[in-house]
């Protein structure tokens, strides 16, 4: 405990030094933090893409609490000891934090495509006074900026952040990162939301059934792919020990999932967010299994974007059993799913353009 405070403060120390010195050059000081452990390697490829060829006038600096070196101008730093540092210009998340530093322009960059719900109707309150914290937060579409407006003025709150569009950036990096880099698409892919994000929705206790049923009727290689906060969720863990043995399943756990994504035919979700970056990012259609379609019609999720659309970029069935015939039908119209997601994807206004309208937006703050 003693080693632990010394060694956050000691950080404190340095960081305050190095924007000391970054004011004396009068430099902008842009703090990131990471404040979840076990998230920090899933977005900061795509943070530092953001950040990356800054003017000069800028300092960046992240921290986060996993206890690795992640590289230069990275801080090993608990939440609680930000409020000790001074003269930061923009702090920056895109997981929520709850402490701060005084005196600076506070960002949240909201890490989902479109405007599937954040949390379950009955946290949504919590959230929502989590993020007044915040001077703004950024989202990726259109469809997700009404969405949190909304969200907001459920509560009547006297004060919110302003919401602003400014784009997608892992969408971004990631269609960046495919150009000359097409591989066969051999693979289902399986990514279920976070179990306790929406419990009465998940299809977790509906993973091993459709696992075998796609090993046994289709020639696709499976793969498994759990939310991060769920790797070593019990159920998963017996998931990967019971198929890991057959050559044409795999479990991954990796921190980027681009290669995983690019080699992918067809997702099977719940309601994951990440459903529509996979299609838009490969323009592969996605079934989602709707494990109770009157929970969605009861927390009047079905106005969302995200359940509207689900038939424009896939197929939704209420049944596992339904899967096989499901993914046969979706074959056969393949070329059809295709074109429908390129054209809901035609409706982000700032697609490719997302790292030069964060840029804007800072420099208008500055």
């Amino acid at each position: 405990m003693i080693l632990s405070v010394i060694f956050n403060l000691l950080n404190v120390l340095k960081i305050n030094l190095l924007i000391f010195l970054a004011k004396f050059k009068k430099k902008k000081v842009i703090f990131f933090y990471h404040p979840r452990k076990n998230l920090t390697f899933i977005h900061n490829f795509y943070i530092e893409y953001i950040f990356k060829n800054y003017p000069t006038k800028y300092y960046i600096i992240y921290g986060h609490e996993t206890g690795s070196k992640l590289g230069k101008n990275y801080f090993n730093i608990k939440q609680g000891y930000i409020k000790f540092i001074a003269g930061i210009d923009f702090f920056v998340s895109n997981n929520i934090c709850d402490v701060f530093p005084k005196n600076c322009k506070k960002i949240y960059i909201h890490h989902n495509l479109y405007d599937d719900p954040w949390v379950p109707r009955n946290k949504e309150q919590e959230m929502c006074q989590r993020l007044i914290k915040y001077n703004y937060v950024l989202v990726g579409t259109t469809v997700s900026l009404i969405k949190v407006n909304e969200t907001f003025l459920r509560y009547n709150f006297t004060k919110k952040p302003e919401i602003i569009e400014v784009g997608y950036a892992k969408l971004d990096y990631l269609l960046n990162s495919l150009k000359n880099n097409e591989k066969k698409r051999e693979s289902i892919l399986i990514a279920p939301t976070g179990i306790d994000g929406f419990p009465e929705l998940t299809i977790i206790n509906k993973l091993e059934k459709i696992i075998e049923e796609l090993l046994s009727k289709t020639n696709f290689h499976i793969i498994l792919r759990p939310h991060p906060r769920d790797r070593k969720y019990e159920k998963y863990l017996y998931l990967k020990n019971k198929f890991i043995q057959n050559q044409r399943f795999s479990y991954d756990i990796s921190e980027n999932y681009f290669d995983t994504y690019s080699k992918s035919k067809l997702m099977i979700t719940d309601l994951s967010g990440t459903a529509y970056t996979f299609a838009f990012l490969v323009l592969s259609p996605v079934i989602f299994l709707s494990t109770n379609e009157k929970k969605i019609e009861e927390n009047e999720y079905s106005n969302y974007n995200f359940f509207l659309d689900r038939k424009k970029i896939g197929e939704v069935i209420l049944d596992e059993s339904q899967i096989i015939n499901k993914i046969k039908l979706i074959f056969e119209n393949y070329n059809l799913y295709e074109k429908n997601i390129i054209q809901l994807r035609s409706n982000m206004k700032y697609l490719n353009k997302t790292t030069i309208e964060i840029k804007k937006f800072i420099e208008k703050l500055s």
